[in-house]
């Protein structure tokens, strides 16, 4: 587990804190995984639908990658 938290949760704050110190950076796109749609059996997956459940912490950390990205 405290590989998918350090490669994926502190991956992804480190490429934030850098990009926020970039002052000619107009964009910062971040590609997240289809893990983080779960048990969904709704095809194609679309970002609407709800990803409260992932079923692996995989899934966890990178819907919590978008999560950070989008507060940040």
């Amino acid at each position: 587990p405290y590989t998918y938290i350090q490669t994926n949760l502190m991956g992804q704050v480190v490429m934030l804190e850098a990009a926020r110190l970039l002052p000619g950076l107009q964009h910062f796109v971040y590609a997240s995984s289809s893990s983080v749609y779960g048990a969904n059996q709704e095809i194609p997956f679309s970002i609407d639908h709800r990803v409260d459940r992932p079923v692996s912490l995989y899934a966890a950390t990178k819907r919590a990658d978008e999560l950070i990205t989008r507060t940040y």
